[in-house]
């Protein structure tokens, strides 16, 4: 059975194997939370039923809305003119009548000269009136007959019909529209339109009885005193009777103008978006509601397993090809296994949450707003945030468009939508990358509530210009979204700094747990301050070197300081082995040999590392604690042992060599060669430009050499930027200063001091209790005499031969190696 198992352990223990499980398990938690496994909704309700339990749309879908389709072709019919025709032709037809039949009448009577051809004065009229064709009283007619048909009697009958129907005249008022309203009116000559014009004015119409009434009144204004009164009188009746309606209401033309206009109406397409509540339970189902339940059964199908299936390979495509393309081509992009599966995990939590407020909106919505409004609230922009802290911003940045898209697709499957997602997400991964506070987070939190109130205006004002929607968004309405969209930056904000912590307990590290290991009071670094200051001294100028070097090639340089600062934490528990901790001229490792010696040198990696696990420090910091020696070897001793070892001998160099592991990650590299700068180039005498470049370059080229950054993904140009920084920090550390005259015996060791007297100084003159030395006395003079004065001399003046003499050092042996360095 061990057997049959083990291949399943080497299985589960496969690296790969665990990020494909991962994955799936990523893929499939996001599947199921953009499913909807809600309860089919009954569709089949009429207009008039009365519906049982709540009804929303499980899904964003258009329908045709035929109400709203007829009530605007209604709307764009009404907009139409009725059309008249104007028949400009009758006039003219009956001018031409009145002139033939005086012109007859006239050629016939002129013909009565002849006695033999004149035919009968009552044969004439009765031919007139024929060919007048109009229902004149004969004892009218006989006026114009009596005044032998004159051109002038002509002229006075077509001037009064002029009057008669100078203007449209209808059969009736009621013909025309009312409520008076403009009016088109078709002028037609010969049966072909001349123009068309548009008529608002009624009072350029008359009726048959109103023309009629015109004529007398212009006959009594324009003849008033005329010599002719019966010429005049004939003249007005005829034109009386000639009067004809000349416009008409054309229906034909009308009803095609009211098709085309109902034609040329677009059909009204509602965009339903998915959770808008279609019918609450108990109401009663209206005409438009039943539409919406028609179209929406038309175009759902319920089956959950095929839904989910359908949104596993939409997860698995999107998640694949973001993970493919940042592994490709971004190189910043983290592809350590802790950091993909906090993205995943973040993923899940986020489209959790979206899921939560999709089924909230199912039971609860507010006036004039839909349910996708609580879409607003989905928390991808505190997810960025999360993101950006733990691992980086290329991560978040591909993390926020994965998460825009799948967010988007649970909400409403817009596109507009998934841009709101992405830049709040944005904005707000930005607000916190160079951060170093807690209160940053809040800050870009109030950035994406901004951003993202901009946005949902701009999304409003888009969508109202898409068919099928309002053209003026409603002001309340848009408020409500965007007091919506700017809590939720504040919201985002909150769930941001609830998750970092809990992030942190789980092991990872942020700017902000950094932030609170720098501080120097921290037990450690105390304790190691006090047993080994210098140690802690030394870590300072590391963290310091590291930092710098970590800032000009675009590392984590608040990482590296950090780390450097518990790096040689082990060296706490036995100080007194390592050199800069040596006060006195004991060097212990005289009494020990090679091989304990540096098995109590590489002690302080596993001491350390054990102290940063009882301490609970976070993982980066623990590691740079074992990597920043690597597997290098201890050269002193093991160098020493070859000198001591007999002809038959042999050195194990496994046992000078520390367990490392070598550095991994660029901050690693980074702290493991400030370390080894840092200790090597204290030991020059006269540290010049010069010496100091040498002295790094000597120490980079043997780590590379030694193979210690061969797991390193330091570049060569890197390299040269770090050996260019480590230059710049120590020439700042050991820069040049001017020697004051009154302390250049100390300095240089040599000569003879006398410490400056002065009126009214204090000098030093009782036994110090904590050394063995007599205190200096006074001189009468010195190098700070008054001119002329004597040089002191006796035993009061101290001579110190050597630095190494100097009060407070210790006599070393200069045969001891004093310890291994750092």
């Amino acid at each position: 059975m061990p057997g049959v198992l083990e291949p399943l352990r080497t299985w589960a223990r496969n690296g790969r194997v665990a990020r494909y499980a991962a994955l799936l398990a990523v893929c499939v938690c996001s599947a199921g939370f953009m499913t909807d496994f809600s309860e089919t909704p009954d569709l089949g309700l009429k207009a008039g039923d009365v519906a049982t339990h709540d009804v929303a749309a499980p899904l964003a879908y258009t329908f045709r809305d035929h109400a709203a389709t007829t009530e605007r072709q209604a709307i764009a019919q009404a907009q139409v003119n009725p059309v008249f025709e104007a028949d400009i032709t009758a006039i003219k037809r009956i001018e031409n009548r009145i002139t033939q039949a005086f012109d007859m009448a006239r050629r016939r009577h002129s013909a009565g000269s002849d006695p033999g051809q004149a035919p009968p004065d009552g044969a004439i009229l009765a031919d007139f009136a024929a060919a007048l064709d109009l229902a004149v009283d004969p004892v009218d007619l006989q006026a114009f007959a009596n005044a032998g048909y004159s051109p002038i009697a002509e002229e006075i009958t077509l001037e009064i019909l002029g009057v008669a129907m100078r203007r449209n005249v209808v059969a009736d008022h009621a013909d025309l529209p009312s409520p008076a309203r403009p009016i088109t009116v078709r002028n037609v000559l010969g049966g072909e339109e001349v123009d068309e014009t548009v008529v608002d004015d009624f009072a350029q119409i008359r009726t048959p009885e109103g023309a009629r009434q015109a004529v007398t009144l212009y006959v009594l204004e324009r003849f008033p005193g005329t010599r002719h009164p019966e010429l005049v009188k004939a003249a007005a009746a005829v034109s009386r009777a000639a009067v004809r309606p000349n416009f008409r209401f054309d229906p034909v033309l009308t009803a095609q103008r009211h098709a085309e206009a109902r034609e040329a109406v677009p059909p009204v397409d509602v965009q339903v978006r998915r959770g808008t509540r279609i019918v609450r339970a108990g109401d009663v189902v209206g005409k438009s509601q039943a539409q919406m339940l028609d179209a929406l059964a038309s175009v759902y199908h319920a089956g959950g397993g095929l839904m989910f299936g359908s949104w596993f390979a939409y997860v698995v495509m999107l998640v694949g090809t973001a993970l493919g393309f940042s592994r490709a081509t971004i190189r910043k992009f983290s592809q350590r296994d802790v950091d993909l599966y906090a993205m995943g995990g973040v993923l899940v939590a986020t489209l959790g949450v979206s899921r939560v407020l999709s089924a909230t909106a199912s039971f609860y919505s507010m006036p004039g707003l839909d349910a996708s409004a609580l879409a607003l609230l989905a928390p991808v922009a505190a997810g960025a945030m999360v993101i950006r802290v733990l691992v980086n911003s290329e991560s978040s940045l591909i993390w926020s468009i994965v998460a825009s898209l799948c967010c988007a697709a649970l909400a409403d499957q817009t596109a507009l939508t998934a841009v709101y997602y992405l830049l709040t997400a944005l904005v707000a991964a930005a607000g916190v990358g160079q951060a170093r506070e807690r209160l940053a987070v809040v800050r870009a939190g109030l950035q994406a509530g901004l951003l993202g109130a901009g946005a949902v205006i701009l999304m409003t004002l888009v969508r109202s210009q898409t068919p099928g929607s309002d053209a003026v968004p409603n002001l309340t309405s848009l408020l409500t979204l965007v007091s919506i969209a700017f809590t939720a930056g504040f919201l985002n904000a909150a769930l941001a700094l609830l998750a970092i912590p809990a992030f942190e307990v789980f092991g990872f590290t942020t700017d902000y747990k950094l932030l609170e290991l720098s501080n120097l009071n921290h037990p450690l670094l105390r304790q190691l301050m006090l047993r080994a200051p210098g140690t802690y001294h030394h870590s300072v100028i590391v963290g310091s070197l590291s930092e710098a070097a970590c800032e000009a090639i675009g590392a984590n340089a608040l990482l590296a300081r950090v780390a450097c600062y518990f790096h040689d934490i082990g060296k706490g528990l036995k100080p007194q082995y390592f050199v800069e901790n040596q006060r006195d001229s004991t060097n212990r490792h005289d009494r020990l040999s090679p091989e304990h010696s540096a098995q109590l040198i590489i002690g302080h990696v596993r001491e350390g590392g054990a102290l940063a696990e009882q301490y609970k420090l976070p993982k980066p910091i623990s590691d740079q604690i074992y990597m920043h020696h690597g597997t290098g070897i201890i050269q002193y001793f093991y160098a020493k042992a070859k000198e001591q070892a007999g002809p038959d001998d042999i050195i194990d160099e496994a046992a000078f060599r520390y367990p490392g592991p070598k550095p991994d990650s660029r901050e690693a590299g980074v702290i493991m060669l400030a370390d080894k700068v840092e200790a090597a180039c204290r030991t020059i005498k006269d540290p010049s430009e010069a010496r100091i470049r040498a002295m790094i370059q000597q120490i980079v080229n043997s780590v590379m050499v030694d193979g210690q950054l061969e797991q390193c993904p330091l570049t060569l140009k890197e390299l040269y930027q770090i050996a260019d920084t480590f230059t710049s920090v120590l020439l700042g550390i050991y820069h040049h200063r001017i020697e004051y005259p009154s302390t250049a015996a100390i300095s240089s060791g040599k000569g003879r001091f006398v410490p400056a007297t002065k009126q009214g100084s204090i000098t030093l003159e009782i036994m110090n209790p904590l050394t063995n030395y007599p205190p200096v006395q006074p001189a009468p003079g010195g190098a700070n005499q008054p001119p002329g004065a004597t040089p002191a001399t006796g035993p009061d003046v101290v001579d110190y031969e050597s630095a190494d003499q100097l009060p407070g050092s210790a006599v070393r042996d200069p045969t001891s190696p004093g310890g291994t360095g750092s």
